[in-house]
């Protein structure tokens, strides 16, 4: 199961701001990007830039078949890169041997929650995870203002109250 929030670092509800992701259940696989607003000093909106690689990296994912790798998605997803500027990102793709891969560019990134606590944050491609175990990524907005604790303790207080994967992961927004 899978489920997503974005809150934006502008209070304008209509701003997309520099973040973008994608959830491709059927392929199990997700991604993440952070456009890097330092662009903006020269007129340049990073978050065109990160939602372009994420439509890139969603179509790029599509066309493939499992197991999906996820350095070739953000390698095919780069090489159609259209919009200037650049982007943090993380692919994340679980493969029916529980076997998570991954590939992560910059501080975007994952970690995985297993029995109630953090037992992983993304430093390497590859990781084996177990049912019942959940995966949360996030762009540096999300892991440079929260400990890893508390996005546990956030993330399985939510399951254990039976929400639905968006609902827990507007709590962690929260």
């Amino acid at each position: 199961m899978s489920g997503s929030f974005y809150k934006s670092k502008y209070s304008d509800l209509g701003s997309q701001d520099e973040d973008n992701h994608f959830i491709c259940d059927e392929m199990q696989t997700i991604g993440v990007a952070d456009g890097v607003s330092g662009w903006g000093m020269r007129g340049v909106d990073a978050g065109i830039y990160a939602r372009q690689l994420i439509n890139n990296s969603l179509l790029a994912t599509l066309t493939k078949t499992h197991p999906i790798d996820p350095m070739k998605v953000l390698d095919e997803a780069f090489a159609k890169m259209k919009a200037v500027g650049c982007s943090r990102a993380c692919i994340i793709s679980l493969h029916k041997d529980k076997m998570l891969h991954a590939v992560k560019m910059g501080d975007s990134g994952f970690m995985v929650i297993g029995q109630g606590a953090a037992i992983y944050r993304s430093l390497v491609i590859k990781v084996v995870v177990q049912a019942g175990d959940v995966i949360v990524a996030g762009t540096d907005g999300l892991f440079d203002n929260l400990s890893e604790s508390q996005i546990s303790e956030t993330a399985v207080t939510g399951i254990e109250r039976g929400l639905h994967p968006e609902d827990v992961a507007w709590q962690v927004a929260q």
